[in-house]
């Protein structure tokens, strides 16, 4: 059980550092613009997910609430377990 739990630990720590690195990608396209294509895509593909959530209306409403919810999940799962 002492494997998965660091297994676990392990992806929790990388999907914390991703997490971070979104918003920080999102300002750094947004102030270079194209100039910065690493974080130029960032929110290329956060434009793709909007659009892609808006084109199936109720259903892509309810799928952005339940992502929205996974993650606030996940990041309180992450505060208690840190605490």
């Amino acid at each position: 059980m002492g494997t998965v739990n660091s297994v676990v630990d392990i992806i929790n720590g990388i999907t914390r550092i991703a997490m971070a690195l979104v918003p920080l990608g999102i300002v750094l396209g947004v102030l270079f613009g194209a100039n910065a294509e690493l974080f130029n895509n960032v929110i290329i593909n956060l434009i793709n997910i909007i659009k892609l959530f808006s084109k199936e209306s109720l259903i892509g409403l309810i799928a952005l609430g339940i992502v929205i919810w996974l993650f606030g999940k996940s990041a309180s799962a992450s505060k208690s377990g840190s605490a």
